[in-house]
C-alpha cells in the first residue's frame, strides 16, 4: 500500500490545516453567539 499522506505536498497540508482552523474559529464564534442569545433570552 502506498501512503498518500506522505506524498502530499506541503501546500496541500498547509491549506488543510488552515481550513480546519478557520472552521474551528467559525464554530466557536457561532457557539459564543448562541450562548449570548440564550443569556439574553433568559
Amino acid at each position: 500500500m502506498k501512503y498518500l499522506t506522505l506524498k502530499t505536498p506541503l501546500n496541500e497540508l498547509r491549506s488543510f490545516f488552515i481550513l480546519i482552523t478557520t472552521n474551528g474559529l467559525l464554530g466557536s464564534a457561532i457557539f459564543i453567539n448562541v450562548l449570548s442569545i440564550e443569556k439574553n433570552a433568559i
